[in-house]
């Protein structure tokens, strides 16, 4: 494990008081000037193969990361951006993927996200 540097240290206290997973340029901007674009490129590497950090994509939007913890889900508004976690399980999905499926006899983790418009967009 890397030892954990001052920038690191600034970098997960952004994610961690965050509302919604951030992408990089946002995880710069609101660490301050102090942290270069480039050490958050390298720390949120690092962090995210250490498990400290999740990388959440949405569609092929741009990457997001947020802090490593319990399981859940995300809803994004298509019309704006904003983003809601969602604690909510579909449950049976991975049994069912199996059944359905000819090559694969087991499921590790599965990533689901939900898309629509916020009522800030209707």
């Amino acid at each position: 494990m890397k030892r954990t540097t001052n920038d690191r240290k600034v970098i997960q206290e952004v994610l961690s008081k965050a509302q919604q997973p951030l992408t990089v340029r946002e995880i710069r901007k609101s660490a301050g000037q102090s942290v270069h674009l480039s050490t958050v490129y390298r720390a949120i590497t690092e962090m995210s193969s250490e498990g400290s950090i999740r990388r959440v994509d949405f569609g092929g939007r741009v990457p997001r990361y947020e802090v490593a913890g319990e399981h859940h889900h995300h809803i994004v508004c298509t019309t704006c951006g904003d983003i809601e976690d969602v604690h909510t399980e579909p449950r049976g999905l991975e049994k069912a993927a199996l059944v359905e499926s000819k090559k694969f006899k087991s499921v590790h983790a599965h990533s689901l996200e939900f898309f629509g418009v916020c009522k800030k967009c209707t």
